[in-house]
C-alpha cells in the first residue's frame, strides 16, 4: 500500500479535568517567538531543557535540506548541543553529545536536565546523562545506565525521583514496552540504581505524556504498536486513557482525554494550581493509512 503524509493544523482551546466535578478553569498562555534555531531545516525529537538562565537543546535528526522520507530521503542525525541566553540574541554551539542521537527524555533537576535513553538510526541507547551548562563551561556527567535500551518513551521528576515510562526498545520493535522504572537521585551517585516498579493497568505504549501533580505520576494516551493478523506491517493504536501512580498506593486510572496525543511536549507543564496541561494532539483520520489531524489545544487535568 502506497502511503502518504498529510497534516491539517488547527488550534483549539478546550479544557478538560480529570474529576467530573473539578472546577474548570480557562488557562492563560502568552505566547512569543524566540530566536530561532541556526539550521535551514531544523531537528526533531531534540533533547531539551534548562541550565542557569539557558535554553540549551541537544542532538535529534533530521532530513537533508530538499529531500522528504517519501521522496526518498535518509534522516541524519545530530549531537551539537546549542545555548541560548535568557534574554539573547543568538544560539551559541557550546559543545556536543558523546555521539549524534535523539528521541529520549529530558528532564530538568536542580541546575542542568537528565538526558535519558535516546536512539539513533541503528539502535536505542540505555545511557543517562547529566548536562549543566555555567560560565560558558559544558559539563556532561554519566549516571547509571537504564536496565535496557529505550527511546520514544516519557517520565517526570518526583520528589527527586526519576519515573520513566513506556516506549521502545530497538528501531526494528514491533511492540511498545510495558515499562516502569524509578531512580532515586538523592542516593549518593555510586549508590544509584533504577528499579522496576509495577506497570500502569493498560496498554503498553510508547509516545506518551508524562507528568506530576501533587506527588503523583501522570501518564496518559500515547500509542501502542500491533502487527495484525492478515498484514506483516507494523500498526499503531492512538490511546486515549490516561493513568495515576501514587509511590505509596499504586496506579489508578482516570478519565479518558478527549482525543488521543502522541509525541507531545513530555513532562507537561504544571502550573501554580496544579493543573497538568497537555499542548498537541494527534489523531489518525483514515484507517491503515498516514493520514493525520494535528491539532494544537491546551488541555489541562486537574487533580481531584
Amino acid at each position: 500500500m502506497n502511503r502518504f503524509l498529510f497534516f491539517i493544523t488547527i488550534t483549539i482551546t478546550m479544557i478538560i479535568s480529570s474529576c467530573d466535578t473539578a472546577e474548570k478553569i480557562s488557562p492563560a498562555f502568552k505566547w512569543s517567538q524566540l530566536i530561532p534555531v541556526p539550521d535551514k531545516v531544523g531537528f526533531a525529537g531534540s533533547f531539551g531543557g534548562v541550565s542557569n538562565d539557558h535554553l540549551i537543546i541537544a542532538g535529534g535528526s533530521q532530513f537533508p535540506e530538499g529531500t522528504r522520507p517519501w521522496s526518498g530521503g535518509v534522516k541524519s542525525w545530530n549531537d551539537k548541543i546549542l545555548a541560548l541566553e535568557k534574554n539573547g540574541k543568538d544560539w551559541k554551539e557550546i559543545g556536543k553529545l558523546p555521539r549524534p542521537m535523539g528521541y529520549g527524555v529530558s528532564l530538568n533537576w536542580k541546575d542542568g536536565f537528565l538526558l535519558i535513553g535516546g536512539a539513533n538510526q541503528t539502535q536505542h541507547f540505555q545511557n543517562v546523562y547529566f548536562l549543566t551548562y555555567q560560565n560558558e563551561q559544558l559539563l556532561i556527567d554519566t549516571l547509571a545506565s537504564l536496565p535496557g535500551p529505550l527511546a520514544n518513551s516519557c517520565g517526570a521528576i518526583i520528589n527527586n525521583t526519576v519515573y520513566i515510562a513506556g516506549g521502545l526498545s530497538s528501531p526494528a520493535a514491533s511492540s511498545a514496552e510495558h515499562i516502569f522504572w524509578a531512580l532515586d537521585l538523592s542516593q549518593p551517585k555510586e549508590k544509584q540504581s533504577w528499579k522496576t516498579l509495577s506497570s500502569w493497568p493498560g496498554e503498553a505504549r510508547m509516545l506518551g505524556v508524562a507528568g506530576q501533580i501533587n506527588g503523583e505520576f501522570y501518564l496518559l494516551s500515547g500509542t501502542s504498536l500491533m502487527v495484525p493478523k492478515d498484514d506483516s506491517a507494523v500498526h499503531r493504536q492512538y490511546l486515549k486513557n490516561g493513568f495515576i501512580f501514587n509511590p505509596a498506593k499504586g496506579w489508578r486510572k482516570i478519565k479518558e482525554l478527549p482525543h488521543p496525543v502522541a509525541a507531545a511536549p513530555t513532562p507537561a507543564y504544571t502550573n501554580g494550581n496544579q493543573q497538568l496541561f497537555i499542548l498537541g494532539v494527534m489523531m489518525e483520520v483514515a484507517p491503515n493509512r498516514m493520514l493525520f489531524l494535528k491539532i494544537s489545544i491546551p488541555v489541562f487535568v486537574q487533580k481531584c
